[in-house]
């Protein structure tokens, strides 16, 4: 049984369902209907799994895996001995969003994604109270493709509003012949589905932020900052257990407008099949906390020596022929770049950003407990080396580069069976969450991050070994 990667077959659709957008007509089911009415919740865990900061929670599966590395964006996946996976997401916008045409984006993108695709089970009306909000339930049958050799499967699909700005997503895939069991389970989950009341989740992330606050209090940012100067740190980037790329992080004293404070420098290169994307970050920040400049900038480019490194999901026929018309007539390799630029003062932060086709500048007013690109990597180093760690999670308000927004960046520390830290990271509210693992003295080990990809501490010649002069 081969089913297609979650990232390749989803990403089209998870990209484009918060814009406007046609409803499509509805076509005739194709399976037998679901005979069950009443879910049957002995299908789920007793245990509820809860997203803290919208507060969406339910039951999952029985006896499912808990994922820890995905590369799609999920803040949560789950997968039982069956095969069935599901997977959650939140879903943000800048403009209020319509859960209709929510649903006949999904619906539109998956029929243009998979051909022939059709209705599963009774053709219900799929407007739903999910958690006392209004919500959607979908389920569709993936033809089988031969050519691709892929079977038939089954989609199903939650939307619930959260806010008119939010939108969450349950997605489950499983073996067509599975549709009866997995359809039941997902029904009783989502008669499980409940959503905080916003008073008790105001009253929560007060109570995080107010622990960072305390947190910040304690620490000695002179000291953080005079340990790490000088001491370049090296890492390898793995993904599945094989090397794409590297990143070198170097701190240094520096003044910027006449003013004395702390650089911190990143170089990233990360392949993905025969393209190659090259990154400098340059974060500085005043002694004093009071001024913030940075700068990231990367670019894309083709590198035809990496193509024996491993094909990766760019590989193909038609890349294959692009790269030997330029051998062969002499173009120069394609290159893309992307730039941005920021400024934070005691009153304003402003961002610029340069696309290959558009720029863009924001604004934002400063909120309070705000926490700056090189205090939060220097207090990222020294959470898990405290002797105790925070009873609970703490959050700050932040500046997510990803989501060109503030958002609220929350942390959590956990000690494992053999005394060393687990610090959980989510940078903002609907993205994945970052896994750090240390040793009892606070040594990283290593880091998952939200796409699924590896950070390993390295030594300079570890990395030259591997990557030679790139």
């Amino acid at each position: 049984m081969h089913l297609p990667a979650i990232r390749e077959r989803f990403v089209t659709v998870l990209m484009a369902l918060l814009v406007a957008a046609a409803a499509t007509p509805a076509i005739s089911a194709t399976l037998a209907d679901d005979a069950s009415s009443a879910p049957d919740e002995a299908l789920l865990d007793d245990e509820r799994w809860t997203e803290d900061a919208f507060g969406l929670s339910f039951r999952p599966p029985a006896n499912a895996a808990r994922l820890q590395q995905t590369a799609d964006g999920a803040i949560a996946t789950f997968l039982d001995r069956h095969g069935l996976q599901l997977s959650v997401y939140i879903r943000q916008t800048q403009d209020p969003v319509d859960l209709k045409t929510v649903v006949a984006r999904s619906q539109h993108e998956l029929m243009m994604l998979f051909n022939g695709l059709l209705p599963a089970g009774r053709e219900d009306d799929p407007y739903v109270r999910l958690a006392e909000r209004p919500g959607a339930r979908l389920y569709f049958l993936v033809p089988g493709d031969p050519q691709r050799d892929r079977e038939e499967f089954i989609i199903g699909q939650a939307f619930v509003q959260i806010d008119p700005f939010t939108v969450g997503q349950l997605l489950f895939e499983t073996q067509a012949d599975d549709y009866d069991r997995a359809r039941e389970i997902f029904e009783a989950l989502l008669a499980t589905l409940e959503l905080e009341d916003p008073a008790v989740l105001d009253a929560r992330r007060t109570a995080m932020v107010d622990a960072g606050q305390a947190l910040l209090a304690e620490l000695d940012f002179a000291e953080l900052r005079a340990r790490r100067i000088g001491q370049p740190q090296w890492f390898r980037i793995t993904l599945g257990g094989r090397d794409v790329g590297y990143m070198l992080r170097e701190f240094a004293a520096a003044t910027e407008l006449g003013r004395d404070g702390l650089r911190i420098i990143e170089r990233t290169r990360l392949h993905d099949g025969d393209v190659v994307y090259d990154s400098e970050s340059d974060f500085f920040e005043t002694d004093d906390g009071r001024t913030e400049l940075w700068s990231i900038r990367t670019t894309e480019r083709e590198n035809r020596a990496n193509r024996g490194r491993g094909g990766g999901p760019r590989a193909g026929a038609a890349r294959e022929l692009s790269l030997r018309l330029e051998q062969s007539m002499g173009f120069g390799a394609r290159r893309r770049a992307w730039a941005e630029t920021g400024v934070r003062d005691r009153r304003h932060i402003v961002v610029n950003r340069e696309s290959p086709t558009r720029v863009d500048r924001k604004q934002w007013e400063l909120p309070e407990h705000y926490l700056s690109h090189v205090r939060g990597r220097l207090l990222a180093d020294a959470l898990p080396r405290r002797p105790e760690p925070p009873a609970g999670p703490i959050a700050y308000y932040s500046y997510d580069s990803n989501g060109v927004r503030l958002a609220l960046r929350t942390w959590r520390v956990e000690t494992d069976e053999a005394g060393g830290r687990v610090v959980r990271e989510r940078p903002a509210p609907d993205a994945a969450e970052r896994v750090g693992w240390h040793d009892d003295d606070g040594r990283l080990q290593r880091r998952r991050m939200g796409d699924g990809r590896m950070l390993l501490p390295a030594t300079e010649q570890e990395v030259l070994a591997i990557w030679g002069g790139e």
